[in-house]
């Protein structure tokens, strides 16, 4: 199954999404794209298990902050946001309820609603070169794609806190020791 975003290959039971490189211009596209695929994979019995894969690119499936800004001059941001927004809500719950496992499999840069795509998944594994970074409030954003609800719940509100308010990246070997990482590997995923 291609995508505009992503691809997604099914071998052997495993179905692997990859993305594609930059982020789409629209918080909605990307989401738009992962619920068609996700609804699919439900539906397909041979599919057992779900990888998310950037293929060595940053999950950084930000909004682009440059369209928003676009949007909101043509007044058109609320409405915008609040359908990327559902969007999101679909996916992450899509995620949750799939009955079927999702793996995130990181090698490159985690940022902002990645990093809440990769914490939606059931088990993460990261590349020791991998990084993680919250950035969505020095632009006086709030985390989307899930992050409030799952943060706290994985490393506790204090460590969430700092994570949001100083927007510094870890590496995952401090992802790990936080309990936001399942394994470290060496090589790329």
């Amino acid at each position: 199954m291609n995508y505009e975003y992503f691809d997604c290959d099914i071998d052997d039971g495993v179905a692997t999404i990859s993305s594609l490189g930059p982020s789409a211009p629209q918080l909605q596209d990307i989401g738009d794209e992962l619920v068609d695929v996700l609804l699919r994979l439900q539906e397909d019995r041979a599919v057992r298990v779900i990888l998310l894969s950037d293929a060595g690119v940053a999950f950084d499936a930000t909004m682009g902050l440059q369209s928003a800004a676009e949007d909101r001059t043509r007044g058109e941001g609320m409405e915008n946001m609040a359908a990327g927004l559902d969007t999101v809500r679909r996916v992450v719950t899509l995620m949750q309820e799939l009955g079927k496992p999702v793996v995130a499999a990181v090698s490159g840069d985690v940022r902002d609603a990645g990093f809440g795509l990769v914490m939606a998944a059931d088990i993460c594994m990261a590349c020791a070169t991998a990084t993680f970074t919250l950035q969505d409030m020095r632009h006086g954003l709030l985390p989307d794609w899930g992050l409030t609800y799952t943060l706290p719940r994985l490393i506790g509100p204090n460590p969430t806190l700092e994570l949001l308010w100083s927007g510094r990246s870890v590496t995952a070997e401090e992802a790990a020791r936080m309990g936001l990482v399942d394994r470290v590997i060496g090589a790329d995923v």
